[in-house]
């Protein structure tokens, strides 16, 4: 059994074009048909905070989605409508007389 063994080895090392010439440069790989994917080609997902009717849940999902395009665009917004207006964050209106702010890294409510 083990001199068949042997003889299936010593054949198949004998096969020429199986292996890789490990001296040839690499090939690049094909293009794809589609084209090559840009980041900037994606559309950016919209999130949508719903009105729960509780501030506290709605300025925790706001600073996390603050938090999540600040790690996502790798830039801190200057205010909280260029936050809103690059976001694409869909959000319920803040209470009568208050105005959503960014205050370190956390939306708050402020006076108007």
């Amino acid at each position: 059994m083990s001199l068949v063994c042997c003889a299936v080895l010593l054949v198949g090392c004998n096969r020429e074009g199986n292996a890789p010439d490990p001296t040839a440069t690499p090939s690049t790989a094909p293009s794809s048909p589609r084209g090559p994917l840009s980041v900037t080609n994606v559309p950016a997902p919209t999130t949508v905070i719903p009105d729960s009717g509780h501030t506290t849940a709605t300025l925790q999902r706001l600073t996390q989605a603050l938090r999540d395009h600040v790690v996502g665009t790798r830039s801190v917004p200057r205010d909280f409508e260029e936050f809103a207006a690059k976001s694409q964050v869909s959000f319920p209106p803040p209470p009568e007389g208050k105005k959503y702010a960014i205050r370190g890294q956390e939306v708050v409510l402020v006076n108007r």
